[in-house]
């Protein structure tokens, strides 16, 4: 097979009019505060949910970085298979039994979220419906020289508080509208401007594309397919978020969807708050919050220690998981988005218990990399041996969701040494993938700066079952984050990279 160098792509200029960088620069700020493309200013953040927003436009690429066509299509053709897969491993009580329990000693908060499971098993009066917002997210595999073609690689599953959704579909409008007026980026690439037509739905397509992108709706429309399924009128959706939320913007976004497109009312709540708000009616599992019946729990805080600072917390997601209201996710789907159980499922022993056919097997199984435990077993050990030797293609992650939590290459083994057998078996070791780099403009803090960037791709997932029936089984859209090559993290809120769209070539 022919070398690929992913050539086709246009290439962005390090060396181009400052002037044209900066208009560029202040027409896009301008679109970014007119259409809500923000998040939470630091200096505004407080200790409540309630105080006035101060926000500043969110850090975007200045331009769409280019993105092999053939990965963006298959990732996001097999979301709905990865959408069933995970709920059958939620559903499969042994496994999860299996999987998590060798774990827990090692990690006390998957502990505590164990803890809930166990004891919401079994319930006669468990709200049997459940919706899953997911978002699998990836990384385009091309090592330089390698004579293969770029292949679409699994980084991680979310099954918690998958975000940015509302604010990567803006940035994706944001591109389209500069590219439209600035003439496809007449002066900013070295190839003609005609090369970066917008394709459209009958006409002959171009030789790049950016492609539309649901995420702004798709979020809001499952959350009312839930809603709806409750079918009790009056009904609100409770998002459970975090106090001082940065991101608050994306998540307003969400809640405007449900009430425009479906008239749907929402309140939000800290857990904290929670605790002297709801309330629980012991016979029906009813739960309301400030007199108000809640149809859908929508958890955009709770997979993280901090969202737990005192035992009322702990209380407090408890009564929410053994309510009837419907949850986004259910403990037993966050615990499904666990490492623990990315690495387990790399297998294909593994994998085809949750499979239909040998074609899915194939479909789900080509996307993962190699995946290694850290336990005491054999492979365990091995897989230790080998990162204190050579660590420098590795990976370890812990079982943790928000980003900035893993440790990388030669950093691993000073890590690792600290660590005993029972506590290194709370993590996963997982092979690096090396994604190509690209030239782009990243808009910070009103700053814009050329950097060298790579790319990781995410496709939303939205799924609602009853029981074994399922209701809704779709991919919603997708997230395209950007950060400078030789940065290790990529969260967005976090500092470490930008929102961006994917230009298809």
């Amino acid at each position: 097979m022919a070398e690929t160098k992913l050539s086709l792509a246009p290439t962005y200029s390090a060396t181009v009019d400052k002037a044209k960088i900066e208009e560029l620069r202040s027409l896009a700020a301008d679109w970014a505060s007119m259409h809500g493309l923000q998040i939470k200013a630091k200096a505004s953040l407080a200790a409540t949910d309630a105080e006035p927003l101060e926000s500043v436009p969110a850090p975007y690429a200045l331009l769409p970085t280019p993105f092999p066509q053939s990965c963006f299509e298959e990732a996001t053709r097999i979301q709905p298979l990865l959408n069933r897969l995970y709920h059958r491993v939620a559903m499969d009580q042994d496994f999860l039994r299996e999987v998590i329990e060798p774990i827990v000693h090692a990690d006390d908060f998957t502990r505590r979220l164990y803890d809930i499971y166990r004891a919401t098993q079994g319930d006669p009066c468990a709200q049997k419906a459940a919706l899953g917002l997911y978002r699998s997210d990836y990384l385009v595999d091309a090592p330089a020289g390698a004579a293969v073609l770029p292949q679409i690689k699994q980084v991680e599953f979310n099954t918690i508080a998958t975000s940015l959704s509302s604010v990567s579909a803006l940035v994706g409008r944001l591109h389209r509208y500069l590219l439209e007026y600035t003439d496809g980026y007449r002066g900013l690439v070295s190839e003609p401007s005609a090369l970066l037509a917008i394709g459209h739905d009958g006409e002959a397509r171009p030789r790049y594309e950016l492609p539309d992108n649901e995420a702004l709706t798709s979020m809001a429309d499952g959350l009312a397919a839930a809603h709806n399924h409750y079918n009790w009128p009056g009904a609100r959706i409770l998002f459970v978020v975090q106090p001082g939320e940065r991101n608050k913007f994306d998540q307003l976004w969400i809640q405007d969807q449900l009430w425009q497109r479906h008239q749907v009312r929402t309140l939000r709540y800290s857990l904290t708050r929670l605790d002297d708000a709801m309330e629980v009616d012991p016979a029906t599992r009813r739960l309301t919050v400030d007199g108000h019946e809640i149809s859908v729990i929508y958890f955009r805080a709770g997979y993280t220690p901090h969202d737990y600072p005192t035992e009322r917390e702990w209380t407090t997601r408890l009564r929410l998981e053994q309510s009837y209201a419907i949850k986004c996710p259910t403990v037993a789907h966050h615990l499904a988005g666990s490492k623990k159980v990315q690495q387990v499922l790399a297998q294909p022993s593994v994998l085809k218990r949750f499979l239909d056919s040998p074609d899915e097997l194939a479909q789900v199984h080509r996307c993962f990399v190699e995946l290694y435990p850290l336990d005491g077993s054999p492979d365990g050990r091995k897989a230790y041996e080998m990162a204190m030797a050579d660590p420098s293609g590795l990976v370890l992650k812990p079982q943790r969701e928000g980003g900035g939590f893993n440790v990388y290459k030669q950093d691993i083994p000073g890590f690792l040494s600290k660590l005993s057998v029972e506590e290194q078996s709370s993590y996963i070791l997982m092979d690096l993938i090396r994604p190509p780099t690209f030239g782009n403009w990243l808009c910070k803090d009103g700053q814009v700066a050329f950097a060298n960037v790579v790319c990781e791709l995410g496709v939303y997932g939205v799924f609602l079952n009853e029981g074994e029936s399922i209701l809704v089984n779709k991919t919603g859209g997708h997230l395209l984050r950007t950060k400078p090559s030789d940065v290790n993290e990529g969260g967005v809120v976090a500092g470490f990279g930008v929102l961006d769209s994917p230009l298809l070539i």
